[in-house]
C-alpha cells in the first residue's frame, strides 16, 4: 500500500494546513493520544489545520468523551 506519511509541527497550524492543502488531503484520520493538555492542543490545531485547509472536507477525531470529575 503507497500511503503517503508527513512530519508536521502541530504547534504551526499554518504549514500543516499548507501541508494538506498541497497534497490535496481529502479526509484527515487523526490516531493521536489525547493523554493531557498538551495532547489536547495538538488535535485542536490540527482539526484548525484542517479547517483552514480547501482540500479537506472531512476530519476523524481520534478519540470522543469528556474527562471525569476527579473528586467524588
Amino acid at each position: 500500500m503507497d500511503v503517503p506519511v508527513f512530519a508536521v509541527d502541530y504547534g504551526d497550524v499554518e504549514s500543516v494546513s499548507r501541508l494538506l492543502e498541497t497534497n490535496n488531503v481529502h479526509t484527515v484520520i487523526s490516531a493521536l493520544s489525547v493523554r493531557g493538555p498538551d495532547e489536547g492542543a495538538s488535535e485542536i490545531n490540527l482539526v484548525k489545520a484542517a479547517a483552514k485547509a480547501g482540500a479537506t472536507k472531512r476530519f476523524i477525531a481520534s478519540e470522543y468523551g469528556v474527562l471525569a470529575p476527579t473528586k467524588k
